[in-house]
């Protein structure tokens, strides 16, 4: 739906062209009308133009012949009247400022979805430049149009009576060769630039729960495309990649996200998204749960077995005590020296009893699972890899555990040997090497390439 709000002006309906002799032309008014076909259009008239309507009526009858016209092409054209009787003052800026405003939300609330067109070359200086400045700092949507005259001089205006459907048959505007000179304002929306260079901000530094909180504040001002992919980028950071996924490809675009997404790899760039923040504290503390997937999917690669024939049915994560006893991996959880040599080695379980199982009871654990790999694998490589990041997994888990304020790279490299950027580059590459995750050193400028396009469609 199209709506055009529009002041009525001393230059409307139409004026005659006293340079050029050639007849009458349309004022702005009819001629946005005659080229933008609105649905609905709102005039809004002061006491001065109520009583030149009540003399000849001149806007009234000039609306009904552009309401004809439309309709022959197909269109119908509904005029409603906002009437300020009172309004004597069209000198006031602030007073037109604030009823404008008012006048314009109303008919946003009313109408929410309607592509909303002001008129800013009809009536009054004050009306034009009160229309212009909310076009400008406005978060409702608002589309300026503006007309210029035949000779590119001012219009005359008539306030005397007048013969509307005389001037209307002499109107140039109606010939089939006449164009439009209409165009859109060139009218720089300051609240969206402003907002723009925020966004911008926002959605570098990956933080798109208050891009949207921000654009959810100007609903109008941006484009659909925009706010579908960054409600797709926050369900994708929300580890909710295939809903994420199902919207990108709806918008058509691609190489943002994968088709399938995989949810080990999509918690990676993640893990991604903290190292590039310095975000430390949140990468410990996912750390653990990211482990024992990249474990769990390295194991069965490396050693060609189904952990899910050795666990519960219905949760892949907890070790069924029945399936492990008399299994070809029973007793094959205990540590082997020769990958501690530099910490005791210890056996997978035990009580009070001392050491009772040779295998691991109830949840599976990362260091399971290393263990396993060490009595399996004969890749020291692989097996040497996998003991470095468990004990970076579980001395960055007690550092988080334990302290509550948060770490530099150099805290954590203090603890754990290891620099946290250096870490995830070493997880990397065993995920690559030693697991079937699909990621790569492209897939992971996925989400740079996710902002990329944020941004270029604002």
């Amino acid at each position: 739906m199209k709506i055009l709000f529009s002041p009525v002006g001393m230059t409307d309906p139409m004026t005659e062209d006293k340079i050029a002799h050639q007849g009458y032309y349309d004022g702005a008014l009819l001629h946005i009308c005659r080229y933008e076909q609105p649905d609905l259009v709102y005039l809004y008239m002061s006491k001065e133009t109520l009583e030149l309507d009540a003399l000849d009526g001149r806007y009234s009858k000039s609306m009904e012949l552009v309401q004809t016209l439309l309709r022959e092409q197909g269109k119908e054209l509904r005029v409603e009247k906002i009437k300020r009787p009172e309004l004597v003052e069209v000198q006031l800026f602030d007073l037109f400022l604030k009823d404008f405003q008012k006048i314009l939300t109303d008919i946003r609330q009313e109408y929410p979805d309607a592509e909303l067109l002001v008129n800013v070359s009809s009536g009054t200086p004050a009306m034009k430049s009160a229309l212009q400045i909310l076009s400008a700092a406005n978060d409702i949507g608002l589309h300026p149009r503006q007309v210029s005259t035949p000779s590119r001089a001012a219009n005359n205006k008539i306030a005397e009576a007048r013969n509307i459907q005389a001037e209307w048959d002499a109107n140039v505007d109606n010939k089939p060769e006449s164009s439009s000179r209409m165009t859109e304002s060139d009218n720089i929306n300051l609240l969206y630039e402003f907002n723009k260079k925020l966004l911008i901000s926002l959605i570098q530094n990956y933080d798109y729960t208050a891009a949207r909180l921000m654009a959810d504040s100007m609903p109008h001002i941006l484009p659909g495309e925009f706010k579908i992919l960054l409600d797709a980028a926050i369900q994708r950071f929300m580890l909710h990649p295939e809903k994420a996924a199902a919207e990108i490809r709806e918008l058509g675009f691609t190489g943002l996200i994968d088709e399938q997404p995989d949810m080990v790899a999509e918690y990676f760039l993640l893990l991604d998204i903290y190292i590039r923040k310095q975000n430390y504290t949140d990468y410990l503390r996912a750390m653990t749960p990211f482990v024992l997937e990249l474990f769990y999917r390295a194991t069965e690669k490396q050693c060609g077995i189904q952990l899910a024939d050795y666990t519960m049915k219905n949760d892949r994560f907890f070790w069924d005590t029945n399936k492990l006893d008399g299994s070809d991996i029973d007793g094959q959880f205990h540590q082997k020296k020769e990958y501690h040599k530099d910490t005791p080695a210890r056996p997978c379980w035990s009580n009070e009893n001392g050491y009772r199982y040779a295998f691991p009871v109830k949840f599976m654990l990362s260091w399971h699972l290393t263990n396993l790999c060490e009595n399996l694998s004969q890749d020291k490589k692989f097996v040497n890899a996998m003991v470095a990041i468990r004990r970076f997994e579980e001395d960055a888990r007690n550092l988080a555990a334990h302290t509550i304020c948060s770490f530099t790279e150099m805290d954590i490299s203090n603890k754990t040997g290891y620099p946290p950027t250096k870490m995830h580059e070493k997880i990397f590459r065993f995920l690559t090497d030693y697991t079937d995750i699909p990621l790569t050193d492209d897939s992971r400028k996925q989400y740079d390439r996710m902002n990329e396009k944020l941004i270029s469609l604002l």
